[in-house]
């Protein structure tokens, strides 16, 4: 499969992927916002049409650059282990809380990402205490910083830990 065709297949699913998630998210119901900005599905539309708006562009490119590049397979290990990654988090972030499952999630795949990008002979060698620790601290100051935001700024409640109450 040529880079073009990837990169089109792709527009079409993420395209698909946003008009989707724009629909669905007229279901979510905000029971304590008192203002139009302070409702879950104003930030989830925003992210949808930008997404919407990602692909298009993606598409017009493959479109104007259509040629005989081979490129990786369509679907690999990575794109696999991200997808299931955020099914996950997905799933448990109303019972472990916006800002454990946050950190744990981003320290992950900051992680994972660091080791996928080296080469065989450098993955020998991969601390892998060392990178987590310093992706947990990463992790941590921007989900405090997301935390801060949406909470004061914006004014959103986000999920917060059933057990301990974060």
């Amino acid at each position: 499969m040529t880079k073009a065709k990837k990169d089109l297949v792709w527009s079409v699913l993420l395209c698909a992927t946003s008009i989707g998630t724009y629909f669905y998210s007229n279901s979510f119901k905000s029971l304590f916002a008192t203002q139009f900005l302070a409702e879950s599905s104003v930030y989830t539309k925003i992210w949808a049409v930008a997404l919407f708006l990602l692909s298009v562009a993606l598409g017009i490119r493959s479109l104007k650059n259509i040629d005989k590049e081979k490129s990786t397979q369509l679907v690999s290990i990575g794109t696999i282990v991200s997808i299931l990654a955020l099914i996950i988090y997905l799933l448990v972030l109303n019972y472990v809380g916006f800002l454990i499952s946050t950190v744990v999630f981003l320290t992950g795949m900051i992680t994972y990402y660091q080791w996928l990008s080296l080469k065989k002979e450098e993955r020998a060698i991969f601390k892998l205490s060392v990178s987590l620790i310093k992706s947990f601290f990463l992790s941590a100051i921007v989900s405090v910083i997301l935390q801060l935001i949406f909470t004061h700024l914006f004014g959103v409640l986000l999920p917060t830990c059933i057990v301990i109450g974060i």
